[in-house]
């Protein structure tokens, strides 16, 4: 009776895994009895070699039958086994499902009178739920079991629809009723809804990242609220986040015409030509929105990079200063390269309620800043008040010491990155922030990084006057190898999850993976869907024409929640089918 019992949790488990679909061809077939009939090869020579199921309470068996053993001419799928007599399998197909796995030769507790195996649990994974009748292309590439538990939200960046899928690529929940590409990111709120910022294509650009509304929807893709933030002089763009008490805050480009960028000291000498032919710059600034449903809301905060300035190339211009004195102000230089109209270029907001501090990711200058959002919108401008006493001015950045005079090319640690954000509270690095760092300047790669910021417990961050803000280098960091590059140059995210694992959008080529703290990929996802929508399997994503290295089926970025989630709550999470096609 106990052996049967830990045959149906073992049947049981790898069902849950993924839901059976056709039999796979080139993989070894596993009886419904869990018989295995494998065909060995060793030292030059083949094996028909049948091994019998044996479950025991501490692990998972199966035993030599030794009857049916022997030597043959020849056979299909042979397994190679090397002088560890391990079995090695990439594919063994129970009722439809692949399955890679493997089995070590082992003591069975308790007898010795036969030769058994034992299956190392942590290499047992999904390697493709169904027969695509091709090599798989899109959708669930890898599922481990060291994967996080949970589902993953990702929104298409050349289509209108947003997806919620389990660890097995199936379709768990979509939304579908909104008419605009994302602009860029999506959540999925505490209570079910879905918070969406959408790209209008508005009267203004920014060359990169546009959006200028937000939708919410409920769990019943029903338009709840919407806010258009867009006009001819600023818009709303890349992210924004929602704050405890409801608010959203977001990023904003607004309009500075060329007078007044000469007025507020930039050097026009160090300004790209489209400043001076399209007579402007868009610096970024925040604002705070008090959403007033079901449509519009009243800006209750704001802060703009314009009123914390400081420039050492014109005397007589009042932000005029020692720069290098200054961190905590914005130097008109920028990182000294010559400066595109779309400045700041900022990508992502994040905020901690701890702290009441919102994260900036800057990747104009390869920075994070952190500024105080205690204060009222009039001291935001200044440089008193709040609960730190600087007013707007930053509390915090990190990155790019060149940025503030205090280092040089070899201080550098970001290169153009996306999605700077904190790892929340209990989690493994709680505290620390992650980002993907984009690595332009720095070589053909991407990396997720993690750093410990200069802060106490209060929230207050550390600076030895004359140096550059601690600390000089990151305390993780993974990166693609030659066997799994990672690169993406533009877009992309990462996020902390629960376990440790770190899940990674790199968004140029639509490519999710979940690692390890240790760097090894534990789930692997490729996004099926472009500007047609879902791609048929076995069909590979197209370029996208306007963007070098970029494919049709990118991604801004993906979140990834616990199953216990509260929005799950009640609701029916019954997995359904794959968000790609399948050839008929």
């Amino acid at each position: 009776m106990k052996r049967n019992c830990i045959t149906a949790i073992f049947i049981l488990t790898i069902m849950e895994m993924v839901s059976p679909g056709n039999p796979i061809a080139g993989c070894i077939t596993v009886g419904d009895d869990l018989k295995l009939n494998i065909c060995a090869e060793y030292q030059g020579a083949t094996y028909q070699t049948p091994l019998i199921f044996s479950p025991h309470d501490t692990g998972f068996y199966w035993k030599l039958d030794t009857a049916g053993f022997g030597q043959i001419q020849s056979g299909d799928n042979c397994i190679p086994v090397e002088n560890d007599l391990a079995f090695k399998f990439s594919c063994a197909d129970y009722q439809g499902v692949g399955y890679a796995f493997v089995l070590n030769h082992a003591a069975y507790p308790n007898d010795s009178s036969g030769l058994y195996w034992k299956m190392d649990t942590s290499t047992f994974s999904t390697v493709y739920p169904y027969d695509p009748g091709t090599a798989r292309t899109v959708g669930l590439m890898l599922n481990n079991s060291k994967a996080f538990p949970g589902y993953t939200l990702f929104a298409p960046k050349q289509n209108t629809m947003t997806y919620l899928i389990n660890n097995e690529g199936r379709i768990v929940h979509q939304w579908t009723a909104s008419k605009y590409p994302p602009g860029q990111s999506v959540y999925l709120l505490e209570n079910g809804h879905l918070l969406r910022t959408c790209m209008t294509k508005g009267k203004l650009s920014s060359g990169g990242g546009e959006g200028g509304r937000i939708e919410e929807y409920d769990w019943d893709d029903n338009l709840v609220w919407e806010l258009d933030f867009s006009t001819d002089t600023y818009m709303q763009h890349h992210d924004i986040r929602i704050l405890p008490n409801g608010n959203i805050i977001m990023l904003v480009i607004e309009k500075k015409t060329y007078t007044e960028v000469i007025a507020a000291g930039f050097n026009p000498n160090k300004l790209q030509p489209d400043i001076a032919q399209k007579g402007m710059m868009l610096p970024d600034y925040v604002v705070e929105i008090q959403p007033t449903k079901p449509v519009g809301g009243k800006v209750v905060w704001e802060w703009h990079t314009w009123d914390h300035l400081i420039q050492d190339y014109d005397a007589i211009k009042a932000n005029y200063g020692v720069v290098k004195s200054h961190p905590e102000l914005i130097d008109a230089a920028g990182d000294q390269r010559n400066l595109p109209a779309f400045w700041n270029h900022m990508n992502s907001i994040d905020y901690n309620p701890d702290f009441d501090q919102i994260a900036l990711s800057v990747r104009g200058n390869s920075e994070v800043w952190i500024i105080d959002h205690s204060t009222t919108t009039a001291e935001a401008k200044e440089h008193t008040g709040g609960k730190r006493g600087k007013g707007g001015d930053l509390l915090y950045r990190w990155g790019n010491p060149m940025a503030y005079r205090a280092g040089t090319l070899s201080d550098q640690r970001y290169f153009e990155q996306h999605d700077v954000e904190w790892v929340r509270p209990g989690y493994p690095g709680a505290g620390n922030m992650t980002c993907f760092n984009n690595g332009l300047g720095r070589g053909d790669y991407s990396s997720v990084d993690e750093f410990t910021p200069a802060v106490d417990a209060n929230g207050n961050y550390t600076l030895v006057s004359g140096s550059a803000f601690g600390p000089k280098n990151f305390t993780w960091t993974y990166k693609g190898d030659t066997t799994n590059p990672m690169y993406s140059e533009n877009i992309s995210g990462a996020q902390r999850l629960p376990n440790g694992n770190t899940i990674i959008c790199s968004g140029t080529l639509g490519l999710f993976i979940e690692v390890t703290s240790a760097g090894e990929i534990v789930w692997k996802y490729i996004n099926p869907v472009d500007q047609n929508g879902p791609l048929t399997q076995g069909d590979l994503p197209p370029a996208d024409p306007a963007r070098t290295s970029e494919t049709m089926n990118s991604v801004f970025r993906v979140y990834k929640y616990s199953v216990d989630y509260p929005a799950f709550v009640g609701k029916d999470m019954t997995p359904g089918d794959y968000v790609e096609k399948r050839k008929l």
